[in-house]
């Protein structure tokens, strides 16, 4: 107990599993880049490579504009460490095949933890760009001092550059070509190491210092030289220390403002950490001036801590219950010596997780809420036969002795095949197996550590074993085509209320930075006027990755991600404050937005995601756009979006290069020549005092030289001297290519959408289905699914082989216990019983089918109902044993008599300790709280309910049916002689008869 309270201290506090997903990402930047030659240059040599990595799964590329992103998935038997380093050598190696101009590839780790805990925003009105960022760096270096931070990330934030502005009216009165300007920057910003001079009395070192340190270096730079003087970079550009132009934006409650996302390292506490990061920043804010604000945005701590002690509190109330029921009837000090085997269950079970290196998780406490009404029934058992030994007049001493040594074994077999049950579950492959490992390690861990009436049913089921053995047979039929009519689907995860949403904004078309976040920021105005909003935090970005999702959406310009206010304090509940939202952000011209909702359980982005994969992109965007449009055109589905290629135009400049070359140019010239009115030309970097990273010098036009109207006005050197580029260059508008995506070496695009609230997925994706067996499909695309439906058949395929190894470990485990393979098939019956209660629970109810979390409450009850059948069978065969002179008749009914208490109280306790979470009630003893629905109970109602509603029909039709299958042998025996009697009378009498016959025919 003192080491389980111990180990108890010691353990994280987490919210959800941390969870170590297989998926690695490569991203290569290329400055300039565009989305063909991404594809061309930089990720099919990258493929190439990694495919030849072992264990992997899936390769997912994105190429963009500027950079090429790739996602190795890897297969069950991942090993993060491992694949990480597989990963890189291969980059290393690919490294050789892709062009020198490219940047180095980023190689990154995805987990569970890269998601933040807290975000902290910085802004304020009348705070200059650069102090917000300065005081934003200033935190992210104090929040990562922190040994249990992982990382700070900044958004919102410009990266600074020294721009040199080129005054062109200069460079032409002194006849200074853009080559020659750009050489002066290469040949004058070097660090030159020019050896050491050893002169015979010493050796000194000879230095050439020509990096450039600062603003002033830049100017000093000689350009040209004549003999009227020298010209340097002062008199023909202007220098000024700016940021680069803004990509994106980033605001918090309706503000401007830089964040710092925040994420933890693995197998911490999320609270310890957020108190110590607002401990470091509140102290830091003393300095700050006044009209800087620091807001927390979506912390996730205060859900954290709700949502464990809540669960708590359920415990608290399921122990309360169960004790109350034991208490009653088997007397206060029979049932605190049962009470004793709860608290020691739990404390081993601590000692365990914590050496596991397992966070105290809400699959952890589930599976101790699970584990309370099973780890007190051999207890159970025990103390009642000790209970009723006493009544009969032995001595405790004597009661419990014989107790405990009579049923040890009984117990023993009870326990093992509980825990045969569970084992095959703590295998559960990929992410999804990651995720609920949790729930039956935990079970695993806690399980180590009316009579008169029923003598009477066991009467009329004894004397008529067949025919109750027929209805029952009838009765699970019955049920069986009752769900196959009145059942309400399947789905792969559970729905709960949520405490966060996001929404997705979308828009079409060649919008500049600044007009997406006046797009965004008008949909953020029409969310924030809904109300009930603890935060908001907005980004406005052109596309992006979406983890789990099927890749990037082209048209995403921004996203938010909104905290709820609490519950308690508002009259709708989460799913009606989305629709509210979701009915705010419609209507916006030329603009989609979408909800995001809160995605409960593992990662898999939208539930409908059809992948469509070949290699023509025209046949690929044409079969996404019209299944596209098909989907939008169903009723019950929403957020309906694809990855097809959209409108928009780009560019392209051709260069004639006989012509060029005739005017003694090239396409590096041209190239050049350009960069000077779009980004500007990266000719060095440099790294000033006042900051931590290098800063990039760039040079470039002024702003009102900037546009495409002056790509015809632009000169390069020759020989000849300066020649206009329009001179041998075609400027075309062309349609633009947004991102080109892959997998495993072939072109896809995506469509996808999300069930609207109440509908199925399964039921939708059936339908899509039938609507694509009606059409014309190109013969070059190939149609997936993908998505929740991918995910919920391969948990379905692993719990029906978890299953199945279950009851084989179970049989093998009972035969040796028994030594009848009747006997143990007859206590495996109990399980398809209870299967066909969970139909028969979820028909009314009208809960749909969770593949995870009904499936696990099938699973689960396996090991928990043959528990009254081993039992039941060990009494029978005792009794058997000890009363030879008896008929089998008498041996089932005082078996049935004698076992029906603790059948009644081990089954009662399990499922009246779930009853409430079963119900959709939230019972918090220590909270003294009372929630209808809430977070916590629709998170649980779907495996409590399957282990309510078929522990209690298996049980009812065990206390029957298992003394019926006990007669059933000797019935059917009795039966084969009566039938065979007659069979041997009939045949007597047609002997008679013929006889008689004869003997009238010689007559």
């Amino acid at each position: 107990m003192f080491a389980g309270i111990v180990s108890y201290s010691l353990i994280p506090i987490e919210s959800d599993p941390d969870v170590a997903i297989p998926i690695i990402f490569v991203m290569i930047p290329h400055e300039g880049i565009s989305p063909e030659d991404s594809e061309r240059l930089l990720t099919r040599p990258m493929e190439l490579e990694l495919r030849t990595l072992e264990g992997v799964k899936d390769i997912n590329s994105y190429s963009a504009e500027g950079s090429a992103t790739l996602i190795i998935e890897f297969d069950s038997s991942f090993d993060q460490d491992q694949a990480v380093s597989d990963v890189r050598e291969a980059v290393d190696t690919a490294k050789a095949k892709i062009p020198s101009t490219a940047e180095e590839p980023i190689v990154k780790e995805v987990s569970a933890s890269d998601f933040p805990i807290i975000t902290i925003s910085v802004g304020g009105k009348g705070i200059a760009d650069r102090a917000r960022y300065r005081i934003a760096r200033q935190i992210k270096d104090e929040i990562e001092g922190i040994s249990e931070v992982l990382e700070a990330r900044l958004e919102g934030n410009r990266e600074e550059m020294l721009e040199a502005v080129i005054d062109p009216a200069q460079l032409e009165a002194f006849g200074i070509s853009n080559d020659e300007l750009l050489s002066a920057f290469a040949s004058n910003n070097r660090l030159i190491a020019a050896g050491s001079v050893d002169t015979g009395r010493g050796s000194f070192s000879v230095k050439v210092p020509s990096v450039i340190e600062s603003a002033e270096d830049v100017l000093s730079i000689p350009i040209t030289a004549t003999s009227f003087g020298v010209i340097t970079l002062e008199d023909v550009v202007t220098l000024r220390r700016t940021f680069k132009d803004a990509e994106g934006f980033t605001r918090t409650n309706g503000s401007p403002a830089v964040v710092i996302e925040v994420t933890k390292r693995p197998g911490t506490s999320i609270v310890k950490v957020v108190d110590e990061i607002k401990f470091r920043v509140d102290s830091m804010r003393k300095g700050l001036p006044a009209n800087v604000e620091i807001n927390y945005i979506a912390d996730m701590t205060p859900d954290t801590v709700e949502q464990i002690s809540t669960l708590e509190g359920n415990i608290s109330t399921a122990m309360f219950l169960v004790l109350t029921v034991v208490v009653a009837t088997i007397g206060i000090r029979s049932g605190l010596l049962v009470a004793f085997g709860i608290p020691f269950s739990f404390m081993f079970a601590f000692i365990f997780v914590n050496l596991l290196g397992f966070t105290y998780n809400f699959m952890v406490m589930f599976g101790m809420l699970l584990g309370l009404g099973m780890l007190i029934d051999g207890a159970i058992v025990v103390v009642e036969l000790a209970d009723r030994r006493m009544k009969a007049g032995e001595s405790p001493r004597a009661a419990y002795i014989y107790s405990t040594r009579r049923m040890f074994l009984p117990v023993l077999a009870s326990t093992g095949t509980t825990l045969a049950a569970f084992l095959p579950l703590m295998f559960w492959p990929g992410v999804t197996g990651q995720f609920m490992k949790y729930l039956p390690v935990t079970v695993f861990a806690v399980l180590i550590g009316a009579v008169g009436l029923y003598a009477r049913i066991l009467g009329f089921s004894t004397k008529r074993p067949l025919l109750v053995i027929g209805v029952t047979l009838l009765t699970m039929f019955g049920v069986v085509q009752l769900y196959s009519v009145a059942g309400n689907g399947s789905q792969f995860f559970v729905d709960v209320e949520p405490s966060f949403t996001g929404v997705n904004v979308s828009a079409r078309g060649n919008y500049s930075s600044e007009e997406l976040r006046d797009i965004v920021t008008d949909v953020e105005k029409r969310v924030l006027a809904v109300g009930d909003i603890e935060s908001i935090y907005t980004r406005t970005g052109q596309g992006g990755l979406s983890f789990g999702s099927g890749g990037t959406t082209p048209d995403r310009i921004g996203s938010m991600f909104i905290q709820m206010s609490d519950r308690r304090e508002r009259v709708l509940n989460g799913h009606e404050l989305e629709q509210e939202y979701e009915k705010a952000v419609q209507g916006v011209p030329g603009v989609r937005a979408e909800m995001r909702p809160q995605q409960m359980g593992p990662p898999v982005g939208k539930e409908i995601q059809i992948q469509l994969s070949g290699p023509d992109l025209g046949a690929l965007a044409q079969q996404a756009r019209s299944l596209s449009a098909y989907l939008k055109s169903m009723d019950g589905l929403v957020a309906v979006d694809d990855t097809a290629p959209v409108p928009g135009i780009e560019w392209q400049v051709r260069v004639d290069r006989a012509k060029a070359a005739m005017s003694g140019a090239d396409v590096s010239s041209v190239g050049a020549a350009i960069q000077l009115i779009t980004n500007g030309i990266l000719v060095g970097k440099y790294r000033p005092d006042d900051a931590e990273d290098e800063v990039d010098i760039r040079v470039r036009y002024p702003e009102e030289y900037r546009g495409v109207s002056h790509l015809d006005q632009l000169r390069v050197s020759t020989p000849g001297g300066q020649v206009p580029i329009s001179s041998f260059v075609e400027r075309e508008a062309k349609p633009k290519v947004s991102t080109i995506f892959r997998q495993n070496g072939d072109r896809v695009m995506y469509v996808r959408a999300n069930p609207a609230p109440g509908v199925l997925a399964n039921d939708k994706v059936d339908e899509i289905r039938g609507w694509l067996s009606t059409q014309k499909v190109d013969p070059s695309v190939k149609v997936i699914f993908r998505g929740a439906n991918e995910e919920q058949k391969a948990v379905v395929q692993f719990i029906g082989v978890a299953f199945t190894l279950s009851l084989i470990l179970m049989g093998i485990l009972l035969v040796t216990q028994f030594n009848s393979f009747y006997q143990a098939l007859l206590v495996l019956s109990a399980v398809v019983m209870s299967t066909v209660g969970v139909l028969l629970g979820l028909v009314i109810t009208g809960y749909a089918f969770s593949a995870i979390m009904t499936g696990i409450g099938i699973v689960a009850l396996a090991g928990i109902i043959v528990n009254n059948n081993i039992v039941l069978i060990d009494t029978f065969n005792y009794l058997r044993r000890e009363n030879p002179g008896w008929d089998m008749r008498r041996v089932i009914i005082t078996t049935g008599c004698q076992r029906l208490r603790p059948v009644f109280l081990t089954t009662f306790t399990t499922g009246f300790g779930l009853l409430p979470m079963a119900a959709g009630i939230s019972i918090d003893l220590i909270g003294r709280e009372v929630e209808v629905g809430g977070p916590v109970a629709s998170y649980w109602v779907q495996l409590a309910s399957a282990i309510v509603s078929g522990l209690s029909f298996a049980t009812l039709l065990t206390l029957i049916v298992t003394p019926s299958l006990l007669m059933a042998p000797q019935a059917t025996r009795q039966l084969l002689r009566e039938v065979q009697g007659k069979m041997l009378s009939f045949k007597t009498h047609n002997d008679q008869k013929s006889a008689l016959s004869s003997g009238v025919k010689r007559s």
